[in-house]
């Protein structure tokens, strides 16, 4: 299981605590994953990407926004595995090029641009459906990437 605090991969933990989005989160407090809350998460992530990438404050905090990448990856590869339309939803919300804007902007967080990295070579590791493989390696978006040099100084 790749969700709960003790079976997650180290690279899946959240970095600090941060309250989930609305509907994301079961009674129980373990995540939940619908394709309505994976859909609002994306939402939430594309604001404060778009934030980030003008220069503009974020509406959450980047501990909220650094948790929600990880909670969406951590949904999609659930996704993967159980329930295709979760990756439908990624790419309907154009959340790749997006992610690959945010790790090109020198305005986004640092750790934010750690996270989406990471959250990349997870989708990428993890992609079961032939059409979630191609829709990440085309579509040129890893190529802008590469070819934009991101700041990857960072160690993590």
């Amino acid at each position: 299981a790749l969700h709960g605090a003790t079976g997650s991969p180290p690279w899946l933990l959240p970095l600090v605590e941060a309250p989930l989005p609305d509907g994301c989160q079961a009674a129980d407090g373990a995540p939940q994953y619908t394709a309505e809350s994976l859909s609002r998460l994306l939402s939430a992530i594309s604001r404060d990407l778009d934030a980030a990438i003008g220069g503009r404050p974020l509406r959450r905090s980047v501990a909220q926004l650094v948790e929600s990448i990880r909670l969406a990856t951590e949904a999609l590869v659930w996704g993967e595995r159980h329930d295709g339309t979760f990756f439908d939803i990624f790419c309907e919300r154009q959340a790749l090029a997006g992610f690959v804007a945010a790790l090109l902007a020198p305005g986004a967080p640092q750790v934010v641009r750690v996270q989406l990295l990471q959250s990349l070579s997870i989708l990428v590791q993890n992609a079961r459906r032939d059409t979630s493989f191609y829709y990440l390696l085309s579509g040129g978006h890893i190529n802008t990437l590469l070819a934009g040099q991101p700041d990857l100084r960072d160690e993590e």
